[in-house]
């Protein structure tokens, strides 16, 4: 083998570079929720996160798009039906 070219031709540095922009995630989240067993067996779960990202920071998300601002806010809302057998 000649060179230094490491498995898979990774760029060392660019690695670093990409796990310290995605571990940016300086945050402060406020959350409301509720359960609602609606049946025996099932329950509905309902619940709003809204997300402050400190300055610079992606707050830990991944699928970064374009037009997404680091150190912005974003809101999260999950519904979930738990059903036991």
């Amino acid at each position: 083998m000649n060179g230094s070219t490491t498995i898979g031709s990774a760029d060392p540095i660019g690695g670093i570079n990409i796990i310290k922009q995605y571990s940016n995630s300086g945050k402060q989240i406020f959350t409301l929720g509720s359960r609602w067993d609606f049946a025996r067996n099932m329950d509905l779960k309902v619940q709003i996160d809204h997300v402050n990202l400190k300055r610079g920071s992606y707050g830990g998300l991944a699928n970064i798009q374009p037009d997404f601002t680091a150190g912005s806010n974003y809101n999260l809302l999950s519904v979930a039906i738990d059903v036991v057998f």
